[in-house]
């Protein structure tokens, strides 16, 4: 079970920064731009940026049109919506911020997330997607063919498309 610590309900309640807790070097978030993201995974963010507790790159992928400035413009909006703007810790949480546009299916996307990684060598991949798009994205990351990268099912986190906590670092 992955303990990370945003000091709030939802998918990183918890006990350790980020990285310490997972060894992860990138958060990769698929579904970047869902209802899931808006509303649990970037509060937590947030709160785990506002107390030191988040240092490395998050890449959200996802299909809608953009960039990480429009990343940036959705997270911050979402926030505001929901009362939890911090214009400080906003300040920590938005460089780390980055975008990948494209299809589960498609080996271009993987192709951009293995660039978006630069040098990160284990990155934790959230799927906060729904459930039957998990086995196309599980299969993929599998065949991203990086030394480390390989190992990449050792270090996937899901979250159920409802909402509940799906398994963790299956």
């Amino acid at each position: 079970m992955l303990k990370l610590d945003s000091g709030m309900p939802g998918p990183f309640g918890g006990g350790k920064a980020l990285s310490n807790a997972t060894g992860a070097d990138a958060l990769v978030l698929f579904g970047g731009t869902g209802d899931l993201a808006r509303k649990k995974i970037y509060p937590a963010l947030l709160a785990m940026a506002r107390r030191g507790h988040l240092g490395i790159p998050v890449i959200a992928v996802a299909r809608a049109p953009g960039d990480a400035s429009t990343l940036r413009a959705i997270v911050h909006d979402s926030l505001q919506q929901q009362g939890l703007v911090d214009d400080a810790a906003f300040a920590k949480l938005s460089p780390l911020l980055n975008y990948v546009r494209g299809d589960y299916g498609e080996v271009a996307t993987y192709d951009a997330i293995r660039r978006g990684l630069g040098s990160s060598v284990r990155p934790l991949y959230y799927l906060a997607i729904p459930p039957d798009a998990f086995p196309v994205v599980v299969a993929a990351l599998g065949r991203m063919g990086d030394t480390e990268r390989t190992k990449a099912q050792e270090r996937i986190a899901e979250q159920g498309f409802d909402g509940h906590k799906g398994k963790s670092g299956r």
